[in-house]
């Protein structure tokens, strides 16, 4: 299983964004629950970015490696199914992604912002009030710029496999409380332990 966080640099993704409580209870599902990756990459940057999927690329390949992975889950919130979708919709760009495609079984994305979010649109042009959202955003990034409506529909529309007119997914891809990051990340949280109820979108 490997655990792709969201907007931002997270270096200590695993105790300043997921929480050690929260991988715990999911992993203990696995089959062998020693067998997981917390990804610490900084999607702050442009999803093509070496910063961003990159990262992404790197450390899912030497992971998928060092285990002799097969069949990999991926656990996913808010930015991180953008970075996992572009990953799955641009494999000639590095030359790992094929080999973690190959290797994944489906992706669970917790609140993605598959389609942008308002919160990104007001961070980076809204009022005074709304621009403040910016603190919780990663401060008008570039992660944050792509995540704004009308980016989204563009890169859905050209870069991105999965939504009307575009090539499938080539692994399924599960959107769990909601398409975008309005909803509440509390929310979120609370289904990734609930996501066999989540309604398959390969997409």
């Amino acid at each position: 299983m490997a655990f792709v966080h969201g907007t931002g640099n997270h270096p200590d993704a695993t105790n300043d964004y997921w929480t050690r409580e929260m991988i715990d209870a999911v992993r203990k599902g696995l089959p062998n629950p020693a067998l997981y990756v917390v990804v610490a990459c900084d999607f702050s940057k442009y999803a093509w970015a070496p910063e961003a999927s990159g990262c992404l690329g790197k450390q899912l390949s030497a992971f998928i490696a060092a285990n002799n992975i097969t069949d990999m889950v991926v656990e996913t919130h808010s930015h991180g199914g953008n970075m996992m979708r572009w990953l799955m919709s641009n494999p000639t760009q590095d030359s790992r992604f094929p080999g973690i495609i190959k290797t994944i079984r489906w992706v669970n994305a917790l609140a993605p912002s598959s389609l942008g979010t308002p919160l990104a649109d007001a961070t980076i042009s809204g009022n005074v009030f709304e621009s403040s959202l910016g603190w919780l955003m990663g401060q008008k990034s570039d992660a944050v710029r792509m995540q704004q409506v009308s980016w989204m529909a563009n890169y859905n529309a050209t870069w991105m496999y999965g939504t009307a007119g575009r090539p499938a997914l080539p692994k399924n891809f599960y959107a769990v409380a909601g398409t975008d990051i309005s909803r509440a990340i509390p929310m979120a949280l609370t289904c990734m332990a609930t996501t066999s109820a989540a309604t398959t979108t390969r997409r």
